[in-house]
């Protein structure tokens, strides 16, 4: 985890404060959220369902009864155990809890990836760096395995709307080269994630919502096969003052959510920070309730800021490595 003594950061944050929650942007936000249901269903409120996302941290703690190892064949054959025996235990109960572990909306042979290449990919995301020569890192297996089921359960929740037959996949690949995403890695070989949603609406203008959904689904899926990625992963988001409604004419809120959840807290992306920048009213609004929420540790993940100076890239030591462009879209409206 980076934290902001590491990197320089001791006041980014400091525009998203109490300041956010004027009445205008609180009226702003509750006028749409009132009639929000809970996006996964249930009684829970739409912040308390963000919320879970940014509190899931079971499968970052290490357990005692954890299988930990040095040897990724070891591990990747306990990780096929422990699939098989999660079916053998539940086979009695839930037919329907076996299906996840088929994969069967899985869209890895669209980049050309085997299912091996999943499990392998969480295995190096579970993986701990330690001070030994022979050996560099540790595999929690049990971690990796704990991902990989929240992974095959969004996959199943949310995995058809990616199987549709009708979607031109080369079309929506070549996408993936536009001005909304860029990736890239810095000199230390840290994974770099850009979005940049100055761009979104002309980006995505004549694009249905489902097509959108996939688009940002594919855009993860991309990167979780990235080794750098499973490692560790900076993400920078350029909110580029986009309106609520913009936002929401994008994509429907429970896909949005969908996506929020792949890849903050179930991808096998290795996420240290999140930073925010251009970031409008609603968005600090919301961040700011949510926050109140939050323990420590979750939020010392991400950086809101109101600026759209770039200066903060500069203190995270990699200005070489911006997108030319990033930024200068015209989404939104300054608030």
């Amino acid at each position: 985890m980076i934290s902001r003594e590491r990197v320089g950061m001791h006041d980014v944050d400091a525009e998203t404060n109490q300041s956010d929650l004027s009445m205008e942007n609180l009226d702003d936000l509750f006028s749409v959220l009132r009639t929000y249901e809970n996006p996964e269903g249930g009684r829970d409120h739409y912040f308390a369902s963000y919320v879970r996302i940014y509190r899931s941290n079971n499968d970052i703690k290490v357990l005692k009864t954890d299988f930990i190892t040095h040897d990724m064949s070891i591990a990747l054959d306990y990780l096929h155990a422990l699939i098989l025996k999660s079916i053998k235990k539940s086979s009695k109960r839930s037919r329907n809890h076996n299906i996840k572990w088929t994969f069967r909306r899985s869209i890895h042979r669209i980049f050309d990836k085997t299912l091996d290449d999943i499990f392998l990919s969480f295995l190096r995301w579970s993986a701990v760096p330690i001070a030994d020569r022979n050996f560099p890192f540790l595999l929690n297996v049990h971690r990796a395995f704990r991902r990989l089921e929240k992974y095959a359960d969004w996959l199943e929740k949310y995995g058809e709307d990616l199987m549709d037959t009708t979607v031109d996949v080369d079309q929506v690949k070549g996408m993936l080269e536009g001005k909304v995403f860029h990736y890239n890695l810095n000199e230390h070989g840290k994974f770099l994630v850009w979005v940049d949603m100055s761009y979104a609406i002309s980006e995505f203008h004549g694009m249905s919502k489902n097509d959108c959904f996939r688009f940002f689904a594919w855009m993860t899926h991309q990167a979780m096969f990235v080794e750098n990625a499973q490692q560790s992963s900076l993400i920078q988001y350029c909110a580029g003052q986009i309106t609520f409604a913009q936002y929401n004419s994008i994509m429907d809120y429970k896909k949005w959510f969908g996506i929020c959840k792949l890849g903050l807290s179930t991808s096998s992306i290795n996420i240290d920070h999140i930073y925010v920048i251009d970031t409008p009213g609603w968005m600090r609004s919301q961040y700011s309730l949510i926050s109140r929420l939050l323990n420590k540790s979750a939020r010392s993940r991400f950086t809101i800021r109101k600026s759209k100076s770039l200066d903060v890239f500069e203190k995270l030591g990699v200005p070489n490595s911006v997108p030319e462009g990033f930024g200068q879209g015209q989404t939104g409206t300054s608030r």
